[in-house]
């Protein structure tokens, strides 16, 4: 028999709002929150002029200030969602729970800005100029060490990069390693980040100050930053402790190409790939197309995304017409974070009983699948599918489901 798995916690520092509350209000009023001008977040002129950054964040609301001055913006952005999903799921003071969890942090770029600042000092002004600060934080794993001394944690603690930290949770829980799994994907965007990212939209003339999902109009992405936590527990665990279960999530089902290059601006790629990880993500409850409620999809504004995905629901939802929602045409591109977003997205919709609509979609790429436009849908909602595209070849989908 599977071991039920539970989210039971939940934190999130976003452009939609730092806390759970914040974030659920932004999605009910419709919200999105692009900034036309990084300068105030990048540290000198980008090559992109737009994304959705964290903005009014104060990390000494959930950090202390000695502690978090000792942080760069990642770290921060990581310990304060990880702080929050304790708190919710009321172990931040449970010695033995601490102790024994895993720890699992992913990560596309990791604390980019501050290597790029290391590396710039060292190599412009001398070792005798780089601040201490600078180099320990400039490890992609600080986030862990600094998580793992403020709550004396002794068991599994992991930085992935760009792959999906629930299939490695799911992996320690379902085998019993574990009881109870503490998951997080955090990102920070930087100038130099955003210069990488300028191939994708050199192609395109056009400037937008929207984003959306689907839409013939929108071929380049907005790129966005944040950090989610979840908190995930056994059914044994969760019912010994009388935990509040937000939803019941399965094992995700990733599939990995060397070879795979999603061209994230021209029209190509049939969703082959992420057409076989939605089928097999269905088998662990024993479902069929037939049974899913909802799909929230991987794709931003990249025409390649928007097309493969596209193509993947079609090929396997041939029989029935499943609603389509999009958390990125709110987020924007959260690259390591996104997976954890979209599970934020379904435990909204299963909260609220509510589908968001994807946000500015005006001219549908294929008017055959149920979009949601112009405004949320109220229907029930049980069992919903989330996709998840991976920078670097891995595409992934899950089934949460309410509890």
């Amino acid at each position: 028999m599977k071991n039920k798995i539970y989210i039971t916690g939940i934190g999130v520092i976003s452009s939609l709002g730092n806390s759970a509350g914040d974030f659920f209000s932004s999605i009910k009023n419709q919200k999105e929150n692009i900034s036309d001008n990084l300068n105030p977040y990048f540290k000198r002129e980008a090559k992109i002029s737009q994304g959705t950054f964290v903005k009014n964040f104060d990390p000494e609301i959930f950090i202390d200030p000695m502690k978090s001055r000792r942080m760069d913006g990642f770290i921060q952005f990581g310990f304060s969602s990880v702080t929050q999903a304790m708190k919710d799921a009321g172990i931040e003071n449970d010695l033995i729970i601490k102790k024994d969890a895993a720890f699992i942090f992913n990560t596309t770029y990791g604390p980019f800005n501050t290597s790029y600042e290391y590396l710039e000092t060292l190599f412009t002004k001398g070792p005798g100029k780089v601040l201490s600060s600078q180099f320990s934080n400039s490890v992609v794993n600080a986030l862990n060490g600094h998580v793992a001394m403020h709550y004396g944690t002794k068991g599994n603690n992991t930085m992935l990069v760009s792959t999906s930290p629930i299939e490695y949770a799911f992996s320690l829980l379902g085998s019993g390693q574990v009881d109870m799994a503490i998951v997080t994907g955090t990102e920070q965007l930087s100038d130099s980040i955003a210069d990488v990212f300028e191939i994708f939209v050199s192609k395109n003339e056009k400037k937008f100050n929207k984003i959306s999902a689907f839409d013939k109009n929108y071929s380049t992405g907005i790129f966005g930053d944040g950090s989610v936590t979840l908190v995930l527990e056994t059914e044994k665990s969760a019912l010994a402790r009388n935990s509040r279960k937000y939803c019941e999530i399965g094992d995700p089902a990733t599939r990995y190409d060397r070879q795979l290059n999603y061209n994230l601006c021209e029209l190509s790629n049939d969703g082959e790939l992420l057409q076989s990880a939605m089928k097999e993500s269905l088998t662990y409850f024993n479902f069929t197309e037939h049974d899913i409620d909802l799909i929230c999809s991987a794709t931003n504004s990249f025409a390649g995304m928007n097309y493969s995905e596209a193509a993947a629901i079609k090929n396997l939802f041939k029989q029935k017409s499943v609603p389509i929602t999009s958390s990125k045409s709110y987020l924007g591109e959260t690259l390591g974070a996104s997976e954890l977003f979209n599970v934020l997205w379904a435990i909204f919709v299963i909260k609220e009983q509510t589908i968001p609509c994807i946000n500015n979609l005006s001219d549908p790429i294929d008017n055959s699948l149920d979009l949601v436009k112009g405004r949320h849908r109220n229907c029930p909602i049980n069992n919903i599918l989330l996709n998840s595209f991976y920078f670097g070849g891995a595409v992934s989908s899950v089934v949460c489901r309410k509890p």
